[in-house]
């Protein structure tokens, strides 16, 4: 990511486990707003890139979701670590994006490193119940059969960030769904894809295979009007 004095640069859309740029070319200017400077050009997406991104989440739903449960836990965990070590750069990155003091910028960084170490703990913890099917009578031939839950990824999940924390909020949703197994999809908030764009870094990084995670940035009509896949299961 190209930085230089005040300038974050030009940013860039994250498919299928790399950057690349908007194919229109088109870029939104992205201001501090305790100065009201131009501090970097958004990438923004078309309809088609947006699909893009869904194509490529959706063929790693397979794959992300049967990953051993110890693999996704490395993953973020590695996540983690990494976010922790660039505390410093990741605040200011937020600070100058979203005009939030520095102090408190630190602490949303803190506080996505621990999001991140609680859903690769709850991995862990991933599982179903059981129920004795002979605890009635009826219907006959349950007697010594149980009956048990399982729990599956669903699919793809779309993760929309908000302004006011847009890498805590963003990690929220993110770090939960890689957890469980589901590709994800992220919409940063237009205030910040530069944050959005770092943790995808972290994660590819951290080993996290492409297409896992997508980051489509522009305009929040974008997500609004992008395509809409039905749900995997009824």
């Amino acid at each position: 990511m190209a930085e230089g004095g005040s300038d974050l640069g030009r940013g860039a859309l994250w498919i299928g486990g790399s950057r690349r740029p908007p194919a229109s070319g088109t870029f939104a200017p992205v201001r501090d707003p305790s100065t009201g400077g131009i501090v970097g050009e958004a990438a923004v997406a078309s309809d088609e890139e947006a699909r893009a991104a869904v194509d490529a989440a959706a063929e790693r739903e397979a794959s992300w979701g049967g990953t051993p449960g110890h693999v996704r836990a490395q993953i973020l965990h590695a996540t983690a670590e990494r976010l922790a070590a660039d505390r410093e750069p990741m605040a200011t990155r937020i600070a100058r994006e979203v005009g939030k003091p520095i102090a408190d910028a630190r602490v949303e960084v803190d506080r996505a490193v621990g999001v991140f170490r609680f859903a690769a703990e709850e991995v862990r913890q991933l599982g179903g119940e059981t129920f004795p099917a002979d605890a009635y009578e009826r219907p006959a031939g349950n007697e010594h059969r149980f009956l048990f839950t399982v729990r599956d990824p669903i699919g793809v999940v779309v993760a929309i960030g908000p302004f006011n924390f847009p890498l805590n909020l963003l990690a929220h949703k993110i770090a939960p769904a890689l957890a469980a197994g589901n590709p994800v999809v992220a919409k940063p908030t237009s205030a910040a894809p530069f944050t959005a764009l770092r943790l995808a870094e972290h994660l590819d990084a951290a080993g996290l295979p492409p297409g896992v995670l997508n980051v489509v940035t522009g305009p929040g009509g974008r997500a609004r009007s992008g395509p809409r896949r039905p749900p995997p299961h009824p």
